[in-house]
């Protein structure tokens, strides 16, 4: 979940190893805007319809997967990929440029920071999945000194507790099943 130290693992392994780890990070892949995704919410909360709500406030839904997977399958079979409509969160907008370039030869690991990451057919697209859980009390500390307001880590606490818990719930017990690593 948000909090559990994914990014802090991904970005220290990569300064570690540089030039054999890289970290994708998935939030630069984002389905709309920030404008664009309050407009919809505010749409979707004016209709009444409580399913489109929940869909347009599900984090799930704010990524592009498709361009995730197009990203994945050009670093394996390019060993690169770049793209110009990323995630921008000075602005808001699909404004930014994110790519990544991968040395010519040897084996390096590519660590795709994401919470949504377990469902199908996304995770079928990894050659590993390692959870990485951490207790609530770590979370809240780390959301805490997320969060610039108060508002904001409310905000955030809701969508854990609505979207984030009850994924990982969900999809957690396949992870353990197939040949995923629990740490």
């Amino acid at each position: 979940m948000a909090g559990a130290g994914k990014t802090t693992l991904c970005s220290t392994m990569a300064l570690q190893h540089p030039g054999r780890v890289f970290r994708l990070n998935c939030d630069l892949f984002s389905a709309h805007s920030l404008p664009e995704r309050n407009r919809r919410i505010e749409t979707a909360r004016k209709s009444g319809d409580e399913k489109c709500l929940y869909d347009e406030e599900n984090p799930q839904n704010w990524y592009d997967w498709d361009r995730i997977h197009v990203a994945i399958q050009g670093l394996r079979q390019h060993r690169k990929f770049s793209f110009e409509q990323a995630w921008n969160s000075g602005t808001g907008q699909l404004d930014g440029r994110y790519g990544i370039k991968l040395p010519g030869t040897g084996q390096v690991f590519v660590l795709c920071d994401c919470i949504y990451l377990l469902h199908d057919p996304v995770c079928d697209w990894f050659d590993h999945t390692l959870i990485l859980e951490s207790s609530d009390q770590i979370i809240e500390a780390r959301r805490n000194r997320r969060s610039k307001t108060a508002q904001a880590e409310q905000d955030a606490r809701q969508r854990q507790d609505r979207f984030e818990r009850p994924y990982f719930d969900h999809h957690s017990a396949r992870a353990h099943t197939i040949q995923n690593w629990l740490f």
